[in-house]
């Protein structure tokens, strides 16, 4: 979650200026990307924050403690500084207020598990931009008015996209935002081979249509070679007709994103589908549908 709310924390305009004013004053050729320090003490976290803005095209670095922050300033001034409350030594107010001194224009963002309104009012006096707990209070982002515009998504499973959690959730969204739900087949069987059993395809198709009927989704497949065989003919009709049989019952999908075994699934045969064959089962979703159908 902690992910989630700093991707759209440093993509924002509130801190966008920060991130293309300090990445413009180094004067260096060889890598003009914002630069970015998460200080978090917990290796696997930090190193979860390090991978994703990485592949957002920032220039990210990692540090454990004020120590190794403090290299890493001496020999560069970033962009924006993600920094961890709870360290060892040297806690995230010593070294937000230090890092302040240093600079009035450095972006700095702390991140925290604390959810006392007096830690909060410190964080912000020692210097930082913004304080969000690891808890993610999207409102509280929004009501302070510094990030205008920011986008969540939220990927409900199938069994939970009915729960409480998940429809408070809702509520926190606005128009920017997006939905995405699982719909890997269009008959129990099938999902049954790709996903192993456990959810009714009546359960989700209804959960997404009490979704989508609220507000858009966007439903992703994914469509694995299962014992070095491509999903067959009969089933990917099958699945165009409960799409459109969910436009039909007034479900708003803007689109359908096709995909393939990227990552591990439940079924250990399953494998990566070649790109012609995804290419067709998008076609056909757009020929039966009339849907906006994508391969990614």
């Amino acid at each position: 979650m902690v992910k989630l709310v700093v991707a759209m924390l440093v993509r924002q305009a509130g801190l966008g200026h920060v991130l293309q004013r300090n990445s413009s004053d180094r004067g260096e050729a060889m890598d003009d990307r914002p630069h970015i320090v998460v200080v978090e003490d917990e290796a696997a976290q930090r190193q979860l924050l390090v991978d994703y803005l990485g592949r957002q095209n920032f220039r990210v670095s990692g540090a454990d403690g004020g120590i190794a922050l403090r290299r890493l300033v001496e020999r560069e001034l970033p962009a924006l500084v993600l920094l961890d409350v709870g360290l060892p030594g040297e806690d995230g107010f010593v070294l937000a207020r230090w890092l302040r001194e240093r600079s009035g224009r450095l972006g700095i963002i702390m991140v925290t598990a604390a959810t006392d309104t007096v830690d909060r009012v410190v964080g912000l006096e020692t210097g930082a931009d913004d304080y969000i707990a690891k808890s993610s209070e999207f409102d509280l982002l929004r009501a302070r008015g510094r990030l205008p515009f920011f986008k969540l998504v939220l990927m409900p499973s199938g069994p939970a996209r009915d729960q409480p959690q998940v429809q408070d959730g809702l509520k926190l969204f606005t128009r920017h935002d997006e939905v995405w739900v699982k719909l890997d087949g269009g008959t129990q069987a099938y999902l049954d081979k790709v996903n192993q059993p456990g959810c009714p395809i009546e359960s989700i198709l209804s959960n997404i249509l009490l979704l989508a009927r609220r507000r858009p989704v966007v439903i992703q497949s994914l469509f694995p070679m299962i014992g070095g065989e491509e999903p067959p003919e009969e089933e990917i009709e099958e699945y165009a007709l409960r799409l459109k049989e969910l436009k039909a019952a007034g479900a708003q999908i803007p689109l359908v994103q096709i995909y393939s075994a990227t990552r591990p699934t439940p079924n250990s045969e399953c494998s990566h589908l070649p790109l012609k064959c995804l290419s067709r089962i998008a076609q056909t979703v757009r020929q039966k549908t009339g849907l906006t159908a994508e391969v990614f």
